[in-house]
């Protein structure tokens, strides 16, 4: 008792490290300016002629404005025209295990499980366009929310067929299951940014490599976050996250003490 105690503690300092994190996340955004393209195009401009170079400008900023990208993507799922896509394919089962009773005797129970059996990830770079202009942005190393386009569980009633779903194609004969786990189906899901969608972007432009683009340059002490939701709903759920936190941390607090001075006594 004494010692789920002290974990649980350790799981209160934890929850609320991780609370502060989101805190600072949400004060700089908040903190951070929306700037046109635009004017961005032109500040980059006026700093080359000052300095008669390129590669001096640099401001953290977020934008906000359409995706559009000549040679994009095609999702691997559902083939949607995207400059980022993350897949994953689950196969859900069923498999008997013996569950020992309190008399000694042991029983067979029939339980669910779950396991990833293909998942990947592509980018590109990209540009965005609001109404003043465009920016290239490179999207590698950056926090991605991205648009959940697909969740779709199939049934494989044969073991033997092959696993299919929109584009997505995976052999049987390539997976090596347990033969005491029965297969269910797959459950296929894909999160992307498609092509012309609103994306709401927190992280620094700059010309270090000759053009005035958005990507990391590896000074940066904030965040670089691509988002498919607008600026709004981003801290709408920041402020949740927070909220969230808060309050399981208190709870873990409360019982972790609980459990110590019940131990105590």
């Amino acid at each position: 008792m004494l010692l789920a105690g002290i974990l649980l503690l350790f799981v209160c300092g934890a929850l609320l490290w991780l609370r502060g994190r989101r805190r600072a996340e949400l004060l700089e955004i908040k903190a951070t300016p929306t700037i046109p393209i635009g004017s961005l195009v032109r500040d980059c401009a006026e700093i080359r002629e000052e300095l008669d170079t390129s590669g001096g400008f640099l401001r953290e900023v977020e934008i906000a404005g359409k995706i559009q990208c000549p040679t994009p993507l095609n999702a691997e799922i559902t083939g949607t025209p995207c400059c980022y896509y993350r897949t994953s394919v689950v196969r859900e089962y069923e498999e008997t295990v013996e569950t020992p009773s309190s008399e000694g005797a042991t029983g067979r129970k029939i339980q669910r499980g779950s396991e990833e059996v293909s998942s990947n990830t592509r980018m590109i770079p990209f540009q965005v366009t609001d109404a003043s202009g465009s920016i290239p942005v490179d999207p590698h190393h950056a926090a991605i929310d991205a648009e959940k386009i697909c969740d779709e569980f199939r049934s494989y009633e044969d073991q033997a067929t092959d696993i299919g779903f929109g584009a997505f194609r995976l052999a049987q004969k390539s997976q090596s299951y347990s033969p005491d786990r029965k297969t269910i189906g797959y459950r296929f899901q894909e999160w992307a940014l498609p092509v012309a969608t609103t994306v709401f972007i927190h992280g620094v432009v700059h010309d270090r490599n000759g053009d005035l683009t958005m990507s990391l340059t590896g000074e940066e002490k904030g965040k670089f976050l691509i988002s498919s939701k607008s600026e709004d709903e981003v801290i709408h759920g920041l402020n949740r996250a927070i909220k969230l936190l808060l309050v399981s941390a208190i709870l873990a607090g409360i019982l972790g003490l609980g459990l110590i001075v019940a131990a105590a006594f």
